[in-house]
């Protein structure tokens, strides 16, 4: 991918990282990652594991150490209160 992501990901403003160091994924785990997600969607009731993990990671993303994360904003500036 040229940006480094899907162009879903993109306009959602969300990355996948490597949850350890915070970095990129790697394309072998992006490519994994792709793969077993479909395959997971046939195994029933495996969706309800985001909502007991502990940091709310899908069980693909859990094994394969990926987070998914929103964007930073870059050049924020604060807002003024008056």
């Amino acid at each position: 991918m040229l940006w480094g992501r899907t162009l879903g990901k993109r306009l959602l403003g969300i990355r996948v990282i490597a949850a350890r160091t915070g970095g990129r994924l790697g394309a072998g785990r992006t490519a994994l990652r792709a793969l077993v997600f479909p395959l997971l969607a046939f195994v029933p009731d495996v969706g309800l594991w985001m909502l007991l993990d502990s940091e709310g990671r899908v069980l693909h993303d859990r094994w394969l150490g990926a987070a998914v994360v929103r964007d930073q904003v870059k050049n924020a500036q604060p807002t003024s209160s008056a």
